[in-house]
């Protein structure tokens, strides 16, 4: 097939698809409105969804913490004394293991008590 007819049938080819994209797909694709809906209701609720509102910019704000009750523990469990040989953390990514490790250390003795434990969670807390 010489070249001529090559693009005269790529023309033909890409008139086709854009008079059935402009003329005939609007048609096939376009839904009726339910009865008794007004046109201009539709288009207003179009326009709507179109015209949404960006998303409000964050500035250098600070996210505030709110913090969660506590359930208060009775002061004779707080007390009591608990054998702890290590404490160990693990999936720590934003503090440096050294960091925690002098926090930590201190609260490795034979005996802790519950309160103690609380404030090293605190202490670790606090450090976030």
């Amino acid at each position: 097939m010489p070249r001529k007819y090559k693009v005269t049938a790529f023309f033909v080819s890409l008139s086709a698809i854009a008079v059935f994209l402009l003329f005939i797909a609007p048609v096939i694709c376009a839904q009726p409105l339910p009865p008794g809906a007004r046109p201009e209701m539709q288009e207003k609720k179009l326009d709507e969804q179109v015209t949404r509102k960006p998303p409000p910019k964050r500035g250098k704000e600070e996210p505030q913490i709110v913090e969660a009750e506590r359930e208060k523990i009775p002061e004779e469990i707080l007390k009591k004394k608990i054998r702890i040989s290590r404490i160990e953390t693990d999936g720590n990514t934003l503090i440096p293991n050294d960091e925690l490790r002098k926090l930590i250390t201190p609260y490795e003795k034979p005996e802790t008590t519950l309160a103690e434990l609380q404030k090293l969670a605190d202490e670790i807390t606090a450090l976030y």
